[in-house]
């Protein structure tokens, strides 16, 4: 017989143009979900049980799309450094210290600098439970890989319905991706960087 593969619990966030209630119950029949609004944005977070974040993306994407949500963009579940701090139950100076490596092991690296450095949420977490420290977290997230594939299928899903509109053309800069990532209560601006690392379009959900 062949491995047992082991589910594990993924949390998936999403914006979403709006979702009724009936909508938000034929989500809730599958799995667990939280609707919340951060800057006008309707958001969606699922917390889906698959064996890996790409099945669990495929998993909410289609639960949606079989109950009319139109999905505007997927969300990184991003962190600033007091965000860091509340979730894992730590000082912010104990946070600074770590980010500035004065206790040894490197910390992940920023995931965007606006004007202050914000985290992957999934590569701190990993990173302090190496370190030893517990955080009341039982949710899984994607990896920085995963995070950009989720955002990109989603701009490609959205480019193929006809719904984008050319905003500009950045040059090694950020697109803005995101209002707010809702999980932990964070209503910052969330971002990612250009795929290429040289330059992208920047686009907006008509």
């Amino acid at each position: 017989m062949g491995e047992k593969m082991t589910h594990m619990l993924y949390a998936l966030t999403f914006e979403v143009a709006s979702a009724t209630d009936d909508q938000l119950d034929q989500l809730d029949a599958q799995f667990d979900v939280i609707a919340a609004e951060g800057h006008g944005a309707p958001t969606i977070t699922a917390f889906v049980e698959a064996d890996g974040a790409q099945d669990a993306f495929q998993i909410a994407r289609r639960a949606m799309g079989q109950a009319g949500i139109r999905v505007r963009r997927y969300v990184p579940e991003l962190v600033t450094r007091s965000e860091i701090a509340r979730r894992a139950n730590l000082t912010t100076q104990a946070v600074g210290n770590y980010v500035r490596g004065d206790r040894g092991a490197e910390f992940p690296s920023s995931y965007f600098n606006a004007p202050d450095p914000i985290w992957l949420w999934s590569e701190v977490l990993e990173w302090l439970r190496a370190r030893g420290t517990v955080v009341d977290d039982a949710a899984s997230y994607p990896s920085r890989m995963e995070t950009e594939s989720f955002m990109h299928r989603v701009w490609d899903e959205i480019k193929v319905d006809g719904g984008w509109t050319k905003t500009r053309t950045l040059h090694k800069e950020p697109v803005r991706l995101a209002s707010a990532s809702i999980r932990g209560g964070w209503s910052g601006p969330t971002y990612a960087e250009s795929a290429s690392g040289e330059s992208a379009k920047g686009w907006a959900v008509a």
